[in-house]
């Protein structure tokens, strides 16, 4: 693919897994799965609504978990979903109504590549 300039997203085996995929599947060639609390949104400075989606099933349960505690509630009536990418691109393409999108990258990713830039 870099032959081509061309790049792949590649998902982990366990966001795969927890997406539903079975143990055994084989990331390559998969649908990337993003993880989201439809319910949880992050008010941008200019006041549009933003709603993160991660690549990290236990991430997106973690900024759920941070929003109950600053805004209360109960994590039992709240769910992580999970949608995959080509599915949120559709969404931004058709759907008026949907909000936009903040991709967060697992936090495995963000600390190698600070590591590999230091």
């Amino acid at each position: 693919m870099w032959a081509n300039d061309k790049a792949v997203v590649v998902p982990s085996k366990s966001a795969i897994m927890a997406a539903g995929a079975p143990p055994n599947a084989n990331p390559i060639g998969q649908q990337v799965p993003l993880f989201a609390c439809m319910d949880i949104m992050q008010e941008m400075e200019d006041g549009t609504a933003v709603l993160p989606l991660f690549l990290d099933l236990d991430e997106a349960n973690a900024a759920m978990d941070q929003a109950l505690e600053v805004d209360g509630g109960s994590s039992d009536d709240f769910e992580v979903v999970s949608l995959s990418l080509p599915r949120a691109v559709e969404l931004l393409a058709t759907v008026p109504e949907t909000p936009a999108f903040q991709f967060m990258p697992p936090m495995a990713s963000v600390k190698y590549i600070q590591e590999y830039l230091s």
